[in-house]
């Protein structure tokens, strides 16, 4: 969605505000600031704030995050979440979507809860645009993409669907979050928390970051309010 010779400037996506520096202070006052910015046991405010952002963008750009997805990591051969893990298993992905015409516009969490019997679970949650041309046969080769060698390792279901009732798929992903944040979105905080990630915990594809989003909105200012053709992207 590109518009040659426009710049875009002046027109910007609100950056998360400097509120969130001192609510971070209050929430984990044990924290250094360093220790604080890379907090591996919750979701921070402005990444839960960017997951709603590119969820939205992915509606404006038309890839609406359509499917939801859940992969067991103990289920699979690799048993535990790596981001070198992550990226071998979701490259390809996209790669297929890319290859079949489609839009690549995705979001994804990690999470890293304790069972009752105090075992951990690392599983990572995504929601993904995939046409409906494709959804059998995306369905078909999850198993391979992530190496399950369970059944059940990786679960794939329509982001809604007639007669659900349980929360947004995306705020169910955001439980990982502090009280404040997840309740600001309509969403709730799981008691004990989501487990400590050592990896980047969230994440969304290029063509709903930030930079993206900024483009967008300027792009859309200039032209008046029209829409513009989605463009592919999305490298994980």
């Amino acid at each position: 969605y590109e518009i040659k010779g426009f710049s875009g400037a002046g027109v910007t996506t609100p950056k998360p505000p400097s509120l969130y520096s001192s609510a971070k202070r209050k929430l984990y006052p044990y924290l250094n600031s360093r220790e604080r910015h890379r907090n591996p046991f919750n979701l921070k405010p402005y990444q839960v704030d960017n997951l709603h952002l590119a969820d939205d963008q992915a509606s404006k750009i038309g890839a609406p995050l359509n499917t939801f997805v859940t992969v067991t990591w103990g289920a699979t051969e690799y048993g535990d979440i790596t981001g070198k893990t992550f990226q071998a298993c979701f490259k390809p992905l996209c790669q297929w979507l890319r290859d079949s015409d489609a839009p690549v516009a995705w979001i994804y969490v990690h999470e890293n809860p304790t069972t009752v019997a105090g075992d951990a679970k690392p599983n990572t949650h995504l929601l993904l645009h995939v046409p409906s041309r494709l959804t059998r046969t995306f369905n078909a080769k999850l198993d391979d993409w992530f190496r399950a060698i369970m059944d059940g390792a990786v679960k794939s279901d329509p982001r809604t669907c007639r007669g659900y009732k349980g929360l947004d798929r995306l705020q169910y992903m955001a439980k990982g979050a502090d009280h404040w944040t997840a309740r600001r979105y309509g969403g709730y905080r799981k008691p004990g928390g989501q487990g400590v990630i050592t990896c980047k915990r969230s994440g969304v594809s290029q063509n709903l970051n930030w930079t993206a989003r900024d483009s967008f909105n300027a792009q859309y200012a200039h032209a008046g309010g029209r829409t513009f053709p989605l463009t592919k992207g999305g490298k994980p």
